[in-house]
């Protein structure tokens, strides 16, 4: 994130704006059974900079774990999943990590080369 708000594009620092202040608030929902003095005292300081708050934090919902967006979900399964296959075929092949190989994909459906 630093590189964002350090640069120029000003979308790009709003967006990211956004995107640090859900998660933020969404960890002070989970913290707060453990944290409640800290977590409420922070979610009051960050009023502001996220969502509009409509009461206490002890009084707010719980994070849901369904997704927002199937599409982007199943994007990321996607590629956690190459990402575990490229690593699998690492390991088996004796390749250090830090070493740098080449992809070669054999066998890809069309969905897989286009996204590669």
């Amino acid at each position: 994130l630093k590189p964002v708000f350090m640069g120029t594009d000003e979308a790009a620092k709003a967006e990211s704006r956004a995107c640090v202040a859900f998660v933020l608030d969404e960890i002070y929902k989970l913290l707060h059974p453990m944290m409640p003095f800290m977590t409420e005292e922070l979610w009051a300081q960050t009023a502001g900079e996220g969502r509009e708050r409509a009461s206490l934090l002890c009084h707010a919902a719980w994070p849901s774990p369904d997704f927002e967006d199937a599409e982007a979900a199943a994007d990321i399964n996607w590629l956690v999943d190459l990402v575990s296959g490229i690593r699998s075929v690492r390991s088996e092949m004796n390749v250090p990590p830090a070493a740098i190989a080449p992809l070669v994909v054999v066998g890809a459906n069309d969905v897989t080369r286009e996204r590669l």
